[in-house]
């Protein structure tokens, strides 16, 4: 049964407690919410709600730090330097693990918007041909595949996608590329045959430079397609204290990506995709808000099949535990 939880539907409004915000951020107020992430794609819904002040309209004060990967986002949170993480729902199991009581209250990237494009010279075979994925992906022998740092999620997603198809991921040689246009020229130029990439690094590639070898969401089975990329994340000590400020942040995100989505906004969008991700040309920001564009993977729901699926995958690479938990309700917070 597929499950969508929507944690603060059924949350009667609370007296906020004043607190501060976090003890080691001298800019901090009872009403801030420090928010670690990566200067990646799912930080969109933060810089749009900041331009419209949809966050402060909420009585929310946002501050962004930066807490790149599962284990610094992790230290952050313990360490009260962050309230509020954006994060694979990996580190609330890795916290679980440890003791801890990191729990996701919000959605963010509902599927796996990962992608693989290949250099036309490459004599790769796309997914969409008649052999479907795994006839794709078994051309991917003997090529190189860019990642953006060797050991990196983008290297283990693509390993994950090699284990599937029955082909040893020795078969393959990665390559560290960096992101954004540095990778783009490494996949163009021929330094790399395949380039594992994402949003908004993707508007960067111009098809007539590279071809779409696979779309992880829409031509892999379920267990790698539907997977919850990243959820919002915060200790459940600072969510039971402040289930307000925790409700009107996820408001504040899900109505930052409804304002994102609608093309009435698009100069709003535009803008951020402009400053914040280096999105200028025409083609790259149509692209950018299509419909079935990257915007469309974003929700404030947490997606519950995705989120097993995504935990059950880092159970079977090692990362968690043999006897850690991959049940969505473990990692959820519901307060009451």
């Amino acid at each position: 049964m597929k499950r969508n939880f929507k944690p603060f539907a059924v949350i009667p409004s609370l007296l906020l407690l004043a607190a501060c915000g976090s003890a080691t951020n001298p800019a901090a107020s009872a009403n801030s919410v420090i928010v670690g992430s990566a200067a990646s794609a799912e930080v969109l819904p933060l810089d749009v709600g900041l331009q419209k002040g949809i966050y402060s309209a909420k009585g929310v004060d946002l501050i962004k730090i930066s807490a790149v990967g599962i284990a610094p986002a992790l230290a952050a949170l313990e360490s009260d330097s962050a309230n509020v993480v954006l994060q694979s729902p990996v580190l609330a199991a890795t916290s679980a693990q440890r003791g801890g009581d990191a729990k996701m209250f919000c959605g963010l990237i509902s599927r796996n918007w990962l992608s693989v494009y290949a250099n036309p010279g490459a004599g790769v075979q796309p997914a969409s041909g008649p052999g479907g994925w795994k006839a794709a992906v078994e051309s991917w022998k003997g090529k190189s595949v860019g990642v953006a740092a060797l050991g990196s999620s983008l290297q283990a997603a693509v390993e994950n996608v090699l284990k599937a198809a029955g082909i040893d991921t020795g078969s393959v040689r990665f390559v560290s590329v960096g992101q954004g246009a540095q990778a783009v020229a490494a996949l163009t130029s021929g330094s790399v045959d395949l380039l594992v990439s994402f949003p908004f690094q993707s508007q960067l590639i111009s098809p007539a430079d590279a071809e779409l070898a696979l779309d992880f969401s829409n031509d892999l089975p379920a267990d790698l397609g539907n997977q919850q990329l990243a959820a919002v994340m915060a200790r459940k000590s600072w969510l039971d204290s402040h289930a307000d400020l925790a409700k009107a942040f996820c408001d504040g995100i899900g109505e930052s990506i409804a304002v994102a989505k609608d093309p009435a906004n698009a100069d709003t969008a535009k803008s951020v995709l402009s400053s914040e991700f280096g999105l200028t040309g025409n083609d790259q920001l149509t692209s950018a808000l299509s419909a079935r564009g990257p915007l469309s993977y974003l929700s404030s729901e947490i997606n519950c099949a995705g989120v097993e699926a995504i935990l059950k995958n880092a159970k079977s690479r090692g990362d968690l535990q043999p006897t850690t938990s991959t049940s969505c309700d473990d990692y959820t917070w519901k307060h009451g």
